[in-house]
C-alpha cells in the first residue's frame, strides 16, 4: 500500500526554489530576533537593565544593519527562583543548538513564542512536518505554475539557524527534511485536479492531500508500474502522441459490464472525477451537450470572467439561444439551482446546465431550463459507447487528456478488482 500523500506549499518562489536544488522539503520555524519580537520574548519573564548595542554583519560583498538592540547586556530572569543574566547572544545559541523537535518544543515553551492563536497554524505545520510526515511519504511542490513530486528519503529532521540572513547564499532559517529526488510532473493539465486543488486553498504550509487521496495514489501508482521501478525511481510521465493513442485504445476495450458491478462502478467513477481538473470538468459537460444535443460552445465567451457561468452555447436549430453552463469541482461545493433564475428571465428560451461533481444541489428551480447534471449521467455516457443520431460516440469527442484520465482510473480501480 503506497504511503501518504502531501502537499507542501512555500510563500515564496525562491524558497521552492531551494528546494528543487537542494533535493529537500523545508519550514520556517525560528523567529527572527529583531527589537520588537526579541522584547516581546523577555517582556514577561525578564526583568531589562538598558545597555544600548548595535550588531553589523559584514562580509566582502556586502555590509547589513542586523539589529540594533536594546537591553541586551544584562537581562534578568525572573522564573520562580531563578536570578540569571540573558542576552540575545545566549538566546541563539539556544536556536542553534536545536537539533530534535522536543528540543525545539522546550526552547519554544520556554519563552513563551508561538502561544497565541494566531501562532496555532504555524506550530501545527511544524509538528505534522516532524512527526506526521514519514520515510516514504510523497509530497508534491509548486514552482512557477509547475508541479514536482518527491519521495521523502528517511525520517532525519535538519535543523538551521541563521540570524543574519535569509534565502542568500542558502542561509535561511528553516527546518530541513531531504526526498529522494524531485520529478517533474508538468503543469495542472498533467497532474490529478486533486492536487491542483490542495494548493488552490490556502490552509497550512504542509497539509495532506485527503480529498482524491486514492485518486492521486492511483496516478503515482500507474507511473511505477508503467516503469517497472522503484517507488523512489519511477520516470517524468510520458511521451504525450504514444501515450494517448495507447489509453485510447486502452479505453476503447473497456468491458461495459462493470456499469452492473455496483461497488467497482462507483470506486471507478469516484477516482475518475478526483483526477479531473476544473477545466476538464467543463470540457466534459460541454462534450457531452454537443453530443446529446449538439449544442456548439461561443468561444469567446469563456474569455469573460464571470461568476454566474463558464461559458455560453449555441443551439445551431434555433437561433439566438443561449445556453449557459456552470461548473463546482470542489467535494464540498452545494450549487442552488435557483441563484441562475436572472438567466432564463433574459428570455425564456435560454437553458442552464450545471454540473457539481460532488452531485450537491440546492432546491430546484421554478423554471425547468434549469438542469442538474449527475456524474452518473456523464459516467454512463462516457462508458457505454452507445452512439448518437450522428453515428458519434461520446469517447471519440472528448479530449485526448480525458482519455488520459480514465485510463488511468480504469487501470488503478478496475483492473486490481
Amino acid at each position: 500500500m503506497m504511503a501518504n500523500i502531501w502537499r507542501i506549499k512555500t510563500t515564496e518562489e525562491a524558497n521552492s526554489e531551494l528546494c528543487l536544488k537542494e533535493q529537500m522539503i523545508c519550514i520556517g520555524w525560528p523567529p527572527y530576533m529583531d527589537d520588537e519580537l526579541y522584547t516581546t520574548i523577555v517582556s514577561e519573564k525578564f526583568k531589562f537593565k538598558s545597555v544600548e548595542s548595535t550588531y553589523i554583519d559584514t562580509d566582502d560583498e556586502h555590509t547589513s544593519m542586523t539589529s540594533n538592540i536594546t537591553a541586551t547586556s544584562g537581562i534578568t530572569a525572573n522564573s520562580g527562583d531563578c536570578n540569571q543574566a540573558i542576552t540575545l547572544e545566549e538566546i541563539e545559541k539556544e536556536f542553534i543548538a536545536i537539533n530534535t523537535y522536543e528540543a525545539y518544543e522546550a526552547v519554544i515553551a520556554k519563552y513563551g513564542l508561538y502561544s497565541g492563536p494566531q501562532h496555532k497554524g504555524r506550530k501545527s505545520s511544524v509538528n505534522t512536518f516532524a512527526n506526521k510526515m514519514q520515510a516514504g511519504d510523497y509530497v508534491w511542490l509548486k514552482y512557477k505554475s509547475q508541479y514536482y513530486v518527491g519521495q521523502i528519503r528517511d525520517d532525519k529532521l535538519i535543523f538551521k539557524y541563521n540570524q543574519e540572513q535569509a534565502i542568500l547564499d542558502d542561509k535561511h532559517d528553516y527546518m530541513r527534511r531531504y526526498v529522494q529526488r524531485w520529478v517533474h510532473m508538468g503543469d495542472e493539465s498533467k497532474v490529478p485536479g486533486a492536487v491542483v486543488r490542495a494548493f488552490a486553498f490556502r490552509g497550512s504550509t504542509v497539509q495532506r492531500i485527503v480529498d482524491g487521496e486514492a485518486a492521486v495514489k492511483a496516478y503515482l501508482q500507474f507511473f511505477l508500474d508503467r516503469n517497472k521501478a522503484e517507488h523512489s525511481e519511477f520516470l517524468p510521465p510520458y511521451n504525450e502522441t504514444n501515450f494517448y493513442e495507447e489509453a485510447y485504445s486502452y479505453v476503447m476495450k473497456l468491458d461495459e459490464s462493470i456499469l452492473e458491478e455496483a461497488s467497482i462502478y462507483e470506486a471507478f467513477k469516484k477516482q475518475f472525477f478526483a483526477l479531473l481538473g476544473t477545466d476538464d470538468c467543463e470540457d466534459l459537460l460541454c462534450f457531452l451537450l454537443y453530443y446529446t444535443y449538439g449544442y456548439i460552445p461561443w468561444p469567446s465567451t469563456n474569455k469573460r470572467n464571470m461568476a454566474t457561468y463558464e461559458c455560453i452555447l449555441l443551439d445551431p436549430k434555433q437561433v439566438g439561444k443561449e445556453i449557459y453552463i456552470q461548473v463546482k469541482s470542489g467535494t464540498s461545493q452545494i450549487l442552488q439551482p435557483q441563484a441562475y433564475e436572472d438567466l432564463i428571465a433574459l428570455h425564456d428560451r435560454n437553458e442552464v446546465y450545471l454540473f457539481n461533481v460532488s452531485d450537491q444541489y440546492g432546491e430546484p428551480s421554478k423554471y425547468n431550463q434549469i438542469h442538474m447534471i449527475g456524474t452518473d449521467e456523464i459516467f454512463k455516457d462516457l462508458l457505454s459507447k452507445r452512439k448518437n443520431g450522428r453515428g458519434e460516440i461520446l469517447l471519440d469527442l472528448v479530449s485526448a487528456r480525458i482519455i488520459y484520465w480514465l485510463a488511468i482510473a480504469y487501470k488503478q480501480f478496475v483492473k486490481k478488482f
